[in-house]
């Protein structure tokens, strides 16, 4: 049986688009593994929901200011590194499915590529224009050139990128995203 790992920095009961994903991938034979957060209703490190294995760090969101969110991606992408890294042995993933906030979160796959799995990165947000929204901060501020940069790394380093919509797909191409890597899959019913 093949099998996906899914990365996601948020809690899976409550992400539908993933989860769903994840029902779609059980539903076509595959096994599936999912990296998240802990639920604050939830106690366990590892628990099976609908048929997906789900494993969790209890990390919080106590989101606020940049510094607190460059600390909790910086925190849960390393200990996805690990966790990736520690169940490919065994898993032989096929696909790690990436899903952003935060866009480098795609290196959490490196050492599951080096051993043959293809890595989809699933651009839930768009994060330069989130954080200039979010932050008031300018589209010239180095710290936006710096989030540009590093979704051009992300998207380079994905074997492929799904994104929401084909105003967010111009404007990635628009960065340099090369249009065979690409797909659209909009946020709406199965």
């Amino acid at each position: 049986m093949k099998a996906v790992c899914i990365l996601l920095q948020n809690h899976y009961e409550v992400d539908i688009r993933v989860r769903r994903k994840a029902e779609a991938l059980l539903a076509a034979g595959y096994r599936v593994d999912v990296l998240s957060l802990r639920s604050p209703y939830s106690k366990s490190t590892h628990y099976s929901l609908n048929g997906a294995n789900v494993y969790t760090i209890s990390l919080g969101k106590k989101r606020g200011s940049l510094g607190r969110y460059f600390f909790e991606y910086l925190i849960f992408l390393f200990w996805a590194l690990f966790k990736v890294t520690s169940l490919m042995p065994r898993r032989k993933y096929a696909v790690i499915d990436v899903n952003n906030l935060p866009d480098f979160l795609v290196f959490a796959a490196c050492c599951a590529k080096w051993r043959g799995a293809k890595v989809v990165f699933d651009m839930h947000e768009i994060t330069p224009e989130f954080y200039m929204s979010k932050y008031g901060i300018k589209p010239d501020s180095w710290r936006i050139r710096l989030l540009k940069s590093i979704e051009k790394g992300s998207f380079n380093f994905a074997d492929h990128v799904i994104t929401i919509n084909e105003p967010i797909e111009s404007l990635l191409l628009s960065r340099g995203l090369p249009l065979r890597k690409f797909t659209v899959i909009m946020n709406s019913a199965d």
